[in-house]
Order: structure tokens, then sequence, then C-alpha cells
């Protein structure tokens, strides 16, 4: 676990700036390289979904744990049959057991694939179980991994409705793991998207819908814990519902979960929120809400705060994100921030430090993974300078930053006269558009007697308008029969000529 002493020190501006940056080859800059990243103290694990097209794959990094040296390619792994739509989207690593899936399976049901190291070397053991359920509920799945339980959420179950499959490590099974329990909320129902998140801490398991109706509003989205009965039982346990305060529709409350021994962090990230919970000791079926951190931009509403989190022992990482430009000098940069416990008072958490992009890089929605205090951070639409490019970070947050960065809101420019003055003409330009567009528009009709006095001339440079139909139609009828009188008076008077 991350102790809070690592950031005493820092003080409240703290800034953590990259201490190694890893990026790809020229020709996978927009395949999506750091896309989803998995972290141990000794491996990183970096998705690069669109290799190929639409296949994916998945590069395996690895380091001295003890020395924690830079981050260097130990092998590159694919999907074994091919079939992958974007490999590596869904990842979970954790000791020696990587588990890996994609979007979907062209031919037949997403496959989750199990690989495992020996000696370093990273091999594939086989297929997970798939239980007899529809092919469609293994589309999009979400994975935890703790230990000898795997966790894998299904959202599309059973339509919408949603459900989630827990697996044990079993030496006798082919694959090493089985299948051992299906959990569905009470009350579920179709659209609610159960397991769209799910977080595993020892014998807890958070589940989220963040697609749940709530006191008649659409998609306030719900968190559920369970609770193993015990380290050996494959029994889980439904102890408690957590639910925003207050709800809103479309609010989507659980669209990001971390989970450490008695922490649960809940994030909502359309609306830039995030909950923080606690549950009292040695009963996970009472939680309470114990803080709701800001965002360091939250002024700009950076709606992505929240859209990831990372959790470990007293430390969480947030995500930021950059939908808009801040008045701050950095804001571009702010990529995650960090609270710590305990910094302000018991069970306060406060601001500790902020994470920067290296310079001239700029991230949207990262992607964040905590290993003790080492933390990586993966975005698939990375600015470097004038082009994306695709970088993945790693930042030592107990170490000295490279850079020393104080993070204060900058004053407030005043505005530029020669931009107002172009803004007001771009104003009168809209306005005088609009009145030009009003006087050629349907006129109601006017119930006064019609006037006597002479029509005035029509404006210059829009002419004269045309009848309308009702006018039209007689003159033209009266032209017709003018016409054929007059060709009948010119017949008979040559009839009489000729006489």
């Amino acid at each position: 676990m991350l102790s809070a002493s690592f950031f005493a020190a820092h003080g409240e501006t703290a800034v953590h700036s990259p201490h190694q940056l890893i990026y790809p080859e020229l020709e996978v800059q927009r395949e999506g390289f750091g896309a989803t990243v998995a972290l141990t103290a000794s491996t990183l694990a970096v998705a690069v979904p669109r290799t190929d097209g639409i296949r994916g794959e998945v590069r395996l990094f690895s380091r001295d744990p003890e020395t924690r040296s830079d981050w260097e390619l130990l092998t590159t792994i694919s999907s074994p049959d091919g079939e992958h739509v974007q490999f590596g989207t869904v990842m979970a690593l954790h000791g020696d057991t990587l588990v890996v899936a994609g979007k979907w399976e062209r031919r037949k049901p997403n496959a989750i694939h199990v690989y495992q190291s020996r000696d370093g070397d990273w091999h594939w053991a086989g297929e997970l179980p798939v239980p007899d359920e529809p092919s469609s509920s293994w589309r999009r799945v979400e994975l935890a991994l703790e230990g000898d339980t795997l966790v894998v959420g299904a959202p599309r179950h059973a339509g919408t409705r949603g459900a989630v499959f827990v697996f044990r490590r079993d030496a006798s099974e082919p694959v090493g793991w089985r299948s051992v329990a299906r959990l569905q909320p009470t009350g579920s129902e179709s659209g609610d998207q159960v397991g769209a998140r799910v977080a595993l801490s020892g014998d807890l398991l958070a589940v989220a819908s963040p697609h749940d109706d709530v006191v008649g509003h659409r998609s306030v989205g719900s968190v559920t814990v369970y609770a193993r009965t015990s380290g050996t039982s494959d029994d889980w346990r439904e102890m408690a519902v957590l639910l925003p305060e207050p709800a809103r529709a479309r609010q989507r409350f659980g669209q990001a979960l971390a989970l450490d021994g008695d922490t649960l962090v809940v994030g909502a990230h359309l609306h830039g929120l995030v909950w923080i919970y606690q549950h009292l000791p040695g009963d996970p079926g009472h939680w309470f809400h114990v803080a709701r951190p800001g965002s360091l931009l939250a002024g700009d509403e950076r709606q992505a705060f929240g859209a990831q989190l990372a959790l470990s022992g007293d430390v969480l990482v947030v995500s930021e994100g950059s939908f808009r430009r801040h008045e701050h000098p950095i804001s571009d940069r702010v990529v995650a921030e960090i609270f710590e416990r305990d910094r302000g008072g018991r069970d306060a958490w406060e601001r500790a430090a902020t994470v920067l992009t290296d310079e001239g890089s700029r991230g949207s929605r990262p992607m964040v993974t905590l290993a003790g205090p080492t933390l990586a951070l993966g975005s698939a639409s990375s600015l470097l300078g004038s082009d994306y490019r695709n970088v993945v970070q790693s930042y030592e947050l107990d170490r000295p930053a490279p850079e020393n960065v104080v993070v204060k809101p900058r004053p407030a420019r005043s505005p530029d006269p020669r931009r107002l003055e172009w803004q007001r003409n771009r104003a009168a330009e809209a306005d005088a558009q609009r009145a030009r567009s009003a006087t050629t528009a349907r006129r109601p009709v006017d119930p006064s007697p019609p006037s006597t006095t002479e029509t005035p001339p029509p404006p210059v440079g829009q002419g004269a308008s045309r009848p309308s139909k009702e006018v039209a139609w007689p003159l033209a009828v009266m032209l017709v029969v003018a016409l054929v009188a007059a060709a009948v008076v010119v017949s008979g008077m040559r009839e009489m000529g000729e006489d």
C-alpha cells in the first residue's frame, strides 16, 4: 500500500512530472498505444488495440522491482486465434497472471484469454471457460483480478440487464480457472447494465450499474457491494447498495470504481463528480460517505474528472480530462490529481499533488493505474507539439519530480480591445442578417382596411416581389381570353376581306 507520508515533504502545491516516457515506433502511432494499461511492481502491460486494422496486441514491459529501474520491452502478445476485435481493450494483471479480452470476436463468443509468467516468460494458458450464456453476454466485458479470484462484468448479459461472473483458480481445470458464481443485484432490470464496472479487494466486490433508474430518474446509477463469507468460500452475499446524493437523471453513478480495503471510490465523470465511502470496521454492510474531492480546474467544467480512478492505501489518483482550456498556466498538462487520506484530519481527503504530462503533451481522459508508489498513465490521443502521438508515462510518486512547478491559479487576463471590437462587429453583422431575413419572411395578414396611399418602391437591391398565386391565376385567365378574342376578330376580318 502507498502511505500518505510519501507526500509530506512536497506540500500542497507538489507536482509530479513523468520519470519515463514510453513511445511506440512511428508506424503504430495512431493505433491506440496506451489506450489501456495494467501495472504491477515488475510488469507493465500496454494495449495497442488497433494494430493490423482492428486486431490489436499487448506489449509487456519489465523492470527490477527493487530498484524500480526503467521499463524495458519484454515481449508482445496477440490473440491466439486472430479473431479478436481490438484485442487488449480490457486487461487485468495481478502477480504472474494476465487476463486479456477484446471488444468481441468475429465468429464466436468473445474469448477471455489467460496468460501466465514463468521465469520471466509469458505464455498462453488458455481461454476462460464461458458459462452457458448467450454470446452477446461477453461483448465489452470488464475484468477484475486479485489472487485466486477473477471477476468478469458482462453488462450486455440478458439484453442489457447485465450480470457478473466469478471464477476461482483451480489447477484441476484445463485453463486453471472454473466458474463459481453468477451475481445480479436484487431488483435489477433490463437496461441497468450490471457489471459495467467491477472492483475487487480481498473478500469485497463492488459492482456498478450506471444506468440504473432511481426514484423516477433515468440512468442515475448505483453500486452494489458483495462480500465473500470466507476466503475459501464461493458464496458471495449482497451487503449494500450505494446511491449518489443528490440523485440526478443521467448521472451514471459508477462509471468508474476503485476499491482497496474498507474504502470504495465511485466516479461519474459526465458530471465531474467523485465520491469516497468507507464501511464500518468489520461490517461491510454499512457504508458511509466521507468525502467528495473536487477538480483543481472545476471552474472550467472539466467533465472528464473521475473518468479513471486508482486507489492504493491512503492515496487516490483521479484522472483529469482536457475538453476545455482553463485560465491556468499548465491546465493543458494536468492529467491527474492525487488525494491523500488524513491530510486535513481523520478520514479527510485533501489534494496532495498534481500529475502533469511531459512538456507540450496533452491527453484526453487518460487511463491511470497504481502499484505502490508507481503510477502509469496511458492515453490513446496525446498531443505532442503539433502532431498526435501515443505515449505511456511512468511516475515514481515517492521520488523527487524531474521539475518543480508550483500549481497556482493565474489571474484573469484583461480582454483584448481588438478582439472585443471584432466580436462587436460580428454581432452587428449577425443582427443585420437576421433583420434582412425577417423582411423576406411571410408576414401575417393585416386586418386593417387597405391603404389608399401609394405603395413605396422596393428597397435598392431587393427588386419587386412576385405576385401571389391568388393574383397571378386571374391575370393569366384574362390574358388567355383576350388572346382568343383577338384571334377570332382577326380571323373574321380575313374572311370579310376574301368575300
